[in-house]
């Protein structure tokens, strides 16, 4: 499905802090609610609550019960607008899968092509990626997630492309695209993805600390 157009002044970059194993880990997305009436000093908390409301269960779904979700962290494209956060618990959204989770550089891999009706000028189509820790070891054989997993971080990355509801702007939706633009020069497209794919292998990467 295409997304539907949207510039960078209706741009939100939400941060998503997981604990997993005790090792601070974060997913960074780049979101937009096309054709939002959302104003300057609203968009990142709507952004952060419209989340919380619409998706963080589908993330949970994706994560043992040894991890969590503890922050949700906004800022806007572009200059101007007011960064949001919001701190959460241990025990506010744990992961919904019982058991231990596999060591926190190790991730479930989402993968968003770009709508080929976009304009760039690359020779591939350009790509973007989201690795999802805290993956239960029970649903994991040998070395690659089960379909239960698999099926989980596909919902997980349909409501990235599909988009869900604005908590505070009835009517009004929210998408990931592909990249924030920069530079944060204002009333700049933002590139729409056409395709979004849960891997059915695992990912890792090097751990790198979190700005807290």
């Amino acid at each position: 499905m295409s997304q539907p157009d949207c510039k960078n002044d209706l741009g939100v970059i939400l941060t998503v802090g997981i604990v997993c194993n005790a090792d601070r880990c974060a997913i960074v997305l780049p979101l937009g609610a096309p054709g939002s009436s959302i104003g300057i000093y609203d968009i990142c908390t709507d952004a952060m609550l419209s989340f919380q409301t619409s998706v963080m269960s589908k993330l949970l779904a994706c994560m043992a019960a040894s991890s969590y979700v503890s922050f949700l962290s906004a800022e806007p494209m572009i200059d101007g607008g007011l960064p949001g956060r919001v701190d959460y618990d241990s025990t506010a959204h744990v992961g919904s899968v019982t058991g231990e989770a596999l060591p926190s550089n190790t991730g479930g891999l989402m993968v968003f092509y770009r709508d080929p009706a976009g304009t760039f000028t690359s020779a591939r189509t350009p790509v973007g990626k989201n690795t999802v820790p805290g993956v239960p070891t029970s649903q994991v054989v040998g070395d690659k997630p089960n379909n239960t997993y698999v099926g989980h971080l596909q919902d997980l990355a349909d409501a990235m492309q599909d988009g869900w509801d604005s908590a505070g702007s009835p009517g009004d939706r929210w998408y990931r695209y592909l990249r924030a633009p920069f530079p944060r020069t204002p009333n700049t497209n933002l590139a729409g993805i056409a395709n979004s794919q849960a891997r059915g292998y695992l990912a890792t990467q090097r751990r790198r600390f979190i700005p807290r």
